[in-house]
């Protein structure tokens, strides 16, 4: 039966929740009514007073990159001391063969003062690589370093601590094969599901092995959650075993973009800065420079990507950004759609104003917020001035939300965006955080008439649950997940 009805809930419209009811037909919203809808040739599910919105489109996260932390040491998100991590990697590495590496994902520089020395009392036989919480650099063992030189992964330094390019080196060294992939992505998707995702944006496919699974699965029918795909510039040589998946026309899947790092992460002091970290750790540094960038954009262009994404953080990464922006928008019009700039932290009023005439897209992480009260000490001052979501909002400048997978998930990314920001300039409304979770993603990728909102002729996908979610003293936890007017999530049966 392709008819539903789902009733006696709380729905999210027009920027409240009313109660009503809903009529799914086949894949989409049918009706909806403030009252009972009656459908004889329809199932009924009674939503018993639970809260219903629109199902989540993270626009910046990394679901094929983190669907490793399921064969791998997870610790983000966990308050622990480095006492208790160093005999969870212990035991870990005590089950590991000789020889091969013990990764570990959720390093936060701020809390465990990590080196290669202390990592080596860990183990002195299996290699050690510890990724920081920002994915932008991590600290190896010194067995680690070996194996890397056996399989002829150079890098520059020794001392153990990696980032951004070298680090990429070695977190591609150490992935998963495809086969791997194809088992993870779908597991991964269900942990997005039980945080209310329905759609994501996957920001940085790096290996070939990442972006065939996610063709194999959409072939098979196995992709449950519509991905876009943004490619890292490493892939641009793999010729035909890219473009194939560039022109390819799946259900569930589609290559969508490039990513480009212009500079790095703040925690690792590598986002480029105008002027010195705080704590005397220098000003970060540009990762690709105008030309490299301006080179790869061409080539984007020439493979019929449609979208660039440019990660900028630092004061000094936003202007190269808005300088590439600028300079070569009307170069490209026909060709490339979007100009799309993540992260986007520390952006001064020049650059907002730049987005704003020139139609640029700010995809944010309001998780990030917490920076403010973190990073005091590397950024003085300037912690402040960190995601100015309603400034840029105010100007008129397209505002998209992603999780940067950030455990927490969109609920907790809205708290962040709302109740929780430290600044005014960071706080946004309710209904302008949802928004920029649900309906305007859909709206940058084509699809604002379809998706992102429950209205009539709009996809059902559909997040509920049992308490109020914008109630900051509520339970926040998603209870059921609906794609397409068929569930994919539901707690009960998955914590029976």
């Amino acid at each position: 039966m392709s008819k539903r009805v789902l009733k006696n809930g709380f729905i999210y419209r027009g920027g409240k929740f009313l109660p009503g009811s809903i009529l799914i037909d086949n894949r989409s919203i049918s009706a909806i009514s403030d009252g009972e809808i009656i459908a004889p040739d329809a199932e009924i599910s009674d939503l018993s007073g639970a809260w219903v919105m629109p199902g989540f489109e993270d626009a910046h996260t990394h679901p094929a990159g983190r669907a490793r932390t399921l064969k791998e040491l997870d610790l983000r998100n966990k308050d622990i001391t480095w006492t208790e991590a160093t005999e969870i990697i212990r035991n870990k590495a005590q089950q590991t063969p000789i020889g091969e590496f013990v990764v570990c994902h959720g390093w936060n520089a701020e809390k465990w003062n990590v080196n290669r020395s202390e990592l080596d009392r860990l183990s002195s036989d299996r290699g050690i690589f510890m990724i920081n919480i920002s994915y932008h650099g991590g600290m190896l063992n010194s067995c680690a370093l070996k194996i890397l030189k056996r399989d002829d992964v150079s890098l520059e330094h020794s001392n153990g601590f990696v980032s951004e390019l070298e680090y990429q080196k070695v977190f591609i060294a150490t992935s998963p094969n495809m086969e791997a992939y194809m088992r993870f992505i779908p597991e991964y998707h269900k942990r997005m599901f039980a945080l209310g995702i329905v759609a994501a944006h996957d920001m940085n496919v790096a290996t070939l092995e990442q972006l065939t699974a996610y063709g194999r699965l959409d072939e098979a029918g196995q992709l449950k959650m519509r991905t876009f795909i943004y490619l890292n510039p490493c892939l641009f040589d793999k010729g035909k075993d890219l473009t194939k998946y560039i022109s390819h026309k799946g259900k569930m899947m589609e290559v969508r973009g490039l990513k480009l790092f212009l500079d790095g992460a703040i925690g690792t002091h590598t986002a480029a800065l105008t002027s010195d970290y705080s704590d005397g750790h220098g000003a970060g540094h540009i990762r690709t420079n105008y030309d490299e960038c301006a080179r790869l954009i061409s080539k984007a262009a020439g493979l019929g990507l449609q979208d660039i994404a440019m990660h900028c953080i630092g004061d000094a990464g936003v202007a190269l950004a808005v300088k590439l922006f600028e300079d070569l928008r009307d170069k490209y019009s026909g060709k490339i759609k979007s100009w799309r700039f993540e992260h986007f932290e520390l952006p001064d009023a020049r650059a907002i104003d730049s987005l704003k005439h020139g139609g640029g897209i700010a995809s944010m992480q309001p998780n990030f917020s917490w920076d403010a009260l973190n990073y005091a000490k590397s950024l003085g001052d300037r912690v402040w001035k960190i995601n100015p979501l309603k400034q840029i909002l105010s100007a008129g400048v397209s505002l998209v939300f992603g999780s940067d997978d950030m455990p927490s998930g969109p609920i907790e990314g809205i708290r962040w965006a709302t109740s929780l920001a430290p600044s005014e300039t960071q706080r946004l409304t309710e209904e302008e955080s949802v928004a920029a979770y649900t309906h305007s993603p859909a709206l940058i990728t084509g699809a604002g008439a379809s998706r992102g909102k429950i209205e009539k002729g709009f996809e059902a996908n559909l997040a509920v649950f049992a308490e109020n979610p914008l109630d900051k003293q509520s339970d926040h936890k998603v209870s059921q997940l609906w794609i397409h007017g068929k569930k994919v999530f539901d707690q009960i049966e998955s914590n029976p």
